[in-house]
């Protein structure tokens, strides 16, 4: 009888080992994947990129908003401009208050961003491109 207790406790404890240990503690929603960028605008090494346009950068996943800014998501050489988060599209948004023309850029999204689990990605993501002149018009 007292063997078969035995037994019984140690099954009960193995049973309750195993399924701790499968859990998740350190993030409760579930989500193991780090978040990433899947595609950006303008795309990598474009050029003739116009001076008005948007930087965008697209994510795997949700983000914590709070974590898009200016400090993880920038252009070189340093242009002033606004971050902006999209969620419903996933998309970090860089408005630049205006691009010089004829110059290469990288824009550069840093490990900062988080997810929405609080998950950062493992490394930063960067890509070049280049303005075009801006056109003058003549008149005869």
């Amino acid at each position: 009888m007292i063997r078969l207790r035995i037994i019984g406790i140690s099954f009960i404890v193995i049973i309750f080992i195993i399924g701790c240990s499968s859990g998740d503690w350190d993030n409760p929603t579930g989500n193991t994947s780090d978040p990433r960028i899947i595609s950006v605008i303008p795309p990598r090494s474009a050029d003739g990129v116009s001076l008005g346009s948007e930087i965008v950068a697209f994510f795997s996943e949700d983000m914590d908003p709070s974590t898009i800014n200016s400090g993880n998501f920038y252009l070189s050489p340093s242009v002033e401009g606004t971050v902006s988060y999209i969620a419903s599209q996933k998309a970090a948004v860089f408005t630049p208050a205006g691009l010089s023309s004829d110059t290469d850029y990288i824009a550069t999204v840093t490990t900062g961003v988080k997810d929405t689990s609080g998950r950062a990605m493992l490394t930063g993501y960067s890509w070049a491109f280049s303005t075009k002149s801006q056109s003058t018009t003549h008149v005869p």
